[in-house]
């Protein structure tokens, strides 16, 4: 791998990592745990999920969670959609 290949890789990854934080920032600003949860369990970082957001995903499959500004007429579509669209979690699936 040469040097422009790993630098690019590298501005890659700082890129994700700051689309990453703004996106939470903006959840914050809404209010809105569903989307919080759905971005921090599939963050790019190579660690297990952190419990509690984990816990935010299982209740909203029950319909017990803060929407802040948004309203969501089938929660749990709603995850699996934004699962869905995480590379994490559709490669290698057929």
């Amino acid at each position: 791998m040469s040097d422009d290949d790993e630098t690019t890789n590298d501005l890659k990854k700082a890129g994700g990592y700051l689309k990453e934080k703004l996106a939470i920032g903006m959840t914050r600003w809404s209010d809105d745990e569903l989307e919080r949860a759905v971005i921090k369990v599939t963050s790019h970082k190579l660690k297990a999920p952190n419990e509690k957001h984990m816990a935010r995903l299982i209740s909203a499959t029950f319909n017990s969670f803060n929407p802040g500004k948004h309203h969501y007429e089938d929660p749990n579509k709603y995850i699996v959609d934004e699962l869905e669209k995480r590379p994490m979690f559709t490669t290698g699936l057929s």
